[in-house]
């Protein structure tokens, strides 16, 4: 029988003078007594409802969460990673290729972002992070600023259309930053900013404002948004391409070239018409 942690009204005082911001995971709040563990996974798997895997660290000095390998799933009404308006500026740094997965049927988050405040949150690294949830937001950006940046995110929704956005009218400041990031949609918030990265999905898609209100057109594609370093893009190489469908090779001026999906990708798979 697992133990269940049980956060009290009352203790959230305490626990706010112990932690520099407020991040939480699978329902554990992580103050300086949880920051201290080798690995935040083992208390994770303490809690009913919620599985862990791989390896979990929080500096409360630097307030960087780690994730390296890990995996956490979540079947309760409960996000999987909750950050606070009270909260500091928060880094996520990423090793590998790590899962947050909430698989509660109801309208729950993957990761929810402060409603009010200007708290920074940066997810960065050499690594992976797959968001996803069944039917809600994996990404929540209700306010405050996202900044994903030198790193690779995927955030799905496995029944509906969502990706990083807002419920109730216009939510944070999203920044990719030389990022690579696929999501369902993108939309309601006060602002959006790409920097050395293109959006190479859908055809023609663009960064629109509307008033206070700013998304990401799709101009009626049903496909995802796609948001690469390379304008040629994660998966279209030319050996993928190659690989994936039946494609004709021809020269443009003296070069070798594959054309697919009406583009025409140079051996390293950008785009040149």
């Amino acid at each position: 029988m697992k133990k269940i942690f049980i956060f009290c009204a009352c203790c959230a005082t305490a626990i706010m003078a112990l932690a520099d911001g407020e991040v939480t995971i699978g329902t554990v709040y992580i103050d300086e007594t949880v920051a201290s563990l080798d690995n935040i996974v083992t208390a994770l798997n303490d809690v009913e409802g919620v599985s862990a895997t791989g390896t979990i660290t929080y500096d409360v000095e630097t307030k960087t969460l780690t994730l390296n390998e890990a995996t956490v799933v979540v079947s309760l009404d409960k996000p999987v990673i909750r950050f606070s308006s009270w909260a500091e500026d928060v880094t996520i740094e990423l090793i590998g290729e790590n899962t947050l997965k909430n698989t509660y049927e109801g309208y729950v988050d993957c990761m929810t972002c402060p409603t009010v405040g200007t708290n920074s949150i940066t997810i960065t690294g050499e690594g992976k992070l797959n968001l996803s949830t069944k039917q809600w937001y994996p990404i929540n950006l209700s306010g405050g600023k996202l900044t994903i940046s030198n790193t690779t995110v995927v955030a799905a929704s496995e029944k509906y259309n969502y990706g990083i956005c807002y419920n109730s009218g216009v939510g944070g400041e999203l920044f990719i930053e030389k990022a690579n990031l696929t999501t369902p949609n993108i939309s309601a918030l006060s602002g959006i900013q790409l920097t050395d990265c293109y959006i190479i999905q859908p055809a023609n898609a663009e960064v629109v404002n509307t008033g206070d209100s700013w998304y990401i057109d799709k101009k009626g594609s049903s496909e995802n948004i796609v948001i690469s370093v390379e304008k040629g893009g994660v998966g279209t190489s030319v050996d993928n391409v190659i690989i994936d469908a039946k494609n004709a090779k021809k020269i443009i001026d003296g070069q070798l070239v594959i054309e697919h999906d009406n583009n025409i990708y140079t051996l390293m798979g950008q785009i040149i018409k």
